[in-house]
């Protein structure tokens, strides 16, 4: 539900979800076709990150719009994809091989409380509405 600034939480998470789903895909049929499972961490991520936790942020902000409406809402969806982006980036790049796991750590750890932080702030606002239900 779109919550007066525009932003459709909803459809937000939604749409990402599948964004995320197409990517994971392309991982899993790329380490299938090759062989090589050594994307295996940055498949798993963006499978259920990427697109579970995303279409149940999605079906639960649709089912309780009073929810989508909070402004802590539009905070969780932003904290969240920041991170999500972040943690599922840091993997592809450091399980390809591309940056080192040493280098690579300034980004995954922040992305990773990122995504925690998503993750409490939605079940924050669970149990704030679940009087609701």
């Amino acid at each position: 539900m779109t919550t007066g600034k525009g932003l459709d939480i909803s459809r937000g998470f939604f749409v990402t979800a599948v964004i995320y789903i197409v990517i994971g895909m392309m991982i899993g049929i790329g380490m299938g076709a090759t062989q090589n499972f050594a994307l295996k961490g940055a498949h798993v991520h963006a499978n259920l990150v990427g697109f579970a936790l995303m279409t149940l942020f999605a079906l639960t902000y649709r089912s309780f719009p009073a929810m989508a409406a909070r402004r802590l809402a539009q905070a969780q969806f932003w904290v969240f994809q920041l991170g999500a982006l972040m943690m599922n980036g840091a993997l592809l790049l450091m399980l390809s091989g591309i940056v080192s796991e040493a280098r690579i750590v300034p980004l995954l750890v922040p992305g990773e409380i990122l995504v925690l932080t998503g993750m409490v702030l939605f079940g924050w606002l669970v149990l704030q509405d679940a009087r609701e239900v």
